[in-house]
Parts: C-alpha cells; structure tokens; sequence
C-alpha cells in the first residue's frame, strides 16, 4: 500500500523529532572518567573511590544519565581504534566529564585532554590534588580540582559549575582568558 506525500512528509518529520530528542538526551549525560569498574573479587576499586562513584550514581538531583566506567566485554575485544573512537563517542555526547583521579591511570589522562578538545566542562576529584599534573589542571574545561572530601560536601556547588544542576552556567567556551591557543592567537 502506498503512503500520500504527505503522509511520509509526515512520517520523515516524526523520526527527525525522535532523532533529534535521542540526540538531547545524549547530550543531558554525566561521563565518568577513572577506574573502572570490574565484576571480579580481586579487583577492587580503592574506597574513596567507590564513595566517589556512589554519590555521583545515587544523587536524585542531577536527573540524568551518568556514564561510570564500568567494564564492557564487548568493547574490551575491539581493536585499538574502534576502542578510542567509542570513548571519544561516549566523552563527545556527554555534557560534562567527571575524572576521578588515581597516580598512574592514564586513560583517566587522556579522556580528560578529549573532553577539554571537545569542549566540555570538567571536574578532576584527586585524593591529592597534587598528584594531577599540572597541564591537566591547566586545561580548557577544568572548572575545578577537590579532594574528595571536598566534592562530598560541595557536591551540589560543583554540578552547578559543571553545568548539569539548576542554576548553571553556560557550557565551557573554548575562549578562556589566558589561553594562548584561543582563536590561534595570544590573548592581549
């Protein structure tokens, strides 16, 4: 049976608002970078850790999707490339990018220099604030490094500064004041 023009006009419109709301929807999601999360008894995430994945998991404020890094075996098979472009897809369609911080995790690293390309707000959470190098902190996005018994108790404070709670502000412009790089020429 065949359709009218304007029923498949119709039809045409209707999957581009789906499209579209799949695509916001996306977009309204918290990346979580840092250990991941494995379903073995010898691997365990160091406690503040789990404190951290925990009140970022269970918090009813944020009403969106958070993305923690959990094991996929799927993904694990794939090769070298198909594995960056699926964290670099899963960093692009999230809004912000929380990095939970641990000495040696250079995945944790390079996500964080993803995010700030793509041009997302950050917020690097450091048992040791100084541990996290000094060009991680110094990136486009970082709104932010606390220990974790900071992010406890400004938990709120600091999803406004990410701009995924209530009372946020604008997403990061990549133009920050003081970054040599912004439009390809210095900053007067």
């Amino acid at each position: 049976m065949k359709r009218s023009r304007s029923q498949r006009d119709s039809s045409a419109s209707t999957d581009v608002r789906r499209e579209e709301k799949e695509r916001k929807d996306k977009m309204s999601q918290i990346c979580i970078s840092g250990p991941v999360i494995r379903q073995s008894a010898e691997w365990d995430l160091q406690p503040w850790v789990k404190e951290i994945y925990q009140k970022i998991e269970g918090d009813t404020q944020l009403r969106r999707k958070v993305l923690l890094p959990r094991a996929d075996r799927e993904l694990e098979k794939e090769g070298d490339g198909a594995f960056f472009h699926a964290m670099r897809q899963r960093i692009s369609t999230s809004k912000a990018l929380i990095t939970v911080f641990t000495p040696g995790d250079v995945s944790a690293a390079i996500e964080t220099c993803m995010a700030s390309l793509a041009g997302k707000n950050i917020l690097v959470i450091a048992e040791d604030p100084d541990d996290v190098p000094r060009l991680l902190r110094g990136m486009p996005g970082v709104k932010e490094t606390m220990t974790p018994a900071d992010f406890s108790e400004e938990f709120s404070e600091a999803m406004v500064k990410l701009g995924v709670a209530k009372g946020s502000p604008p997403i990061f412009d990549k133009r920050v004041e003081g970054d040599a790089t912004s439009r390809g020429r210095p900053r007067a």
